[in-house]
């Protein structure tokens, strides 16, 4: 009987220590826990910073600062009326070979012709691909040239256009199977 009675008050130390040790691990969970997040965090951080510069233009004041000459050019692009298509045309003989073709009228609906176009081709992802080509005049407002693209997929083509009317700027994007 006085087991029973030193056990219900609590004495000896057969159940004590017992119920001490299995708890004993509970606090040190939330403090791995939340040192495993803080981890996790510091990685999380440091591919932030280290990634994306956040900088989207090397120029951007100096954009920001001409942003009303900007917007006065593209009016005076507008006011000419011209209607342009650009079309890629690919080779199946290769990758990322084709034809760069730019179909270009005035406002009336008329082929232009005697334009200088200018073309700049770039990726809008991954290593910085820049290719700089002229389109000659193949036909009555078709101005075209024949490209080998060093990678398959999507290039931006930026398009300047040049006639004794006026200049125009056309930024499209093209997929080069």
């Amino acid at each position: 009987m006085s087991t029973i009675t030193s056990r219900m008050h609590g004495e000896g130390d057969s159940g004590k220590g017992s119920g001490e040790r299995r708890s004993r691990w509970i606090p040190w969970v939330f403090v791995w826990f939340f040192v495993a997040l803080a981890a996790v965090q510091g990685v999380m951080i440091w591919f932030a910073l280290e990634s994306f510069s956040g900088l989207t233009a090397e120029d951007a004041y100096q954009r920001g600062i001409t942003y009303n000459q900007t917007i006065a050019a593209k009016e005076a692009e507008q006011a000419l009326g011209w209607q342009t298509s650009l079309t890629w045309q690919a080779d199946r003989s290769a990758a990322g070979k084709g034809r760069l073709e730019l179909h270009l009228e005035d406002r009336l609906g008329q082929p232009l012709q005697g334009a200088e176009v200018k073309a700049r081709l770039r990726r809008p992802v991954g290593p910085e691909n820049v290719i700089m080509v002229a389109l000659p005049a193949n036909g009555p407002g078709l101005y075209s040239a024949d490209l080998s693209l060093p990678l398959r997929g999507q290039w931006d083509v930026d398009l300047d256009m040049t006639t004794a009317s006026g200049n125009d700027h056309l930024t499209d994007r093209i997929f080069a199977p």
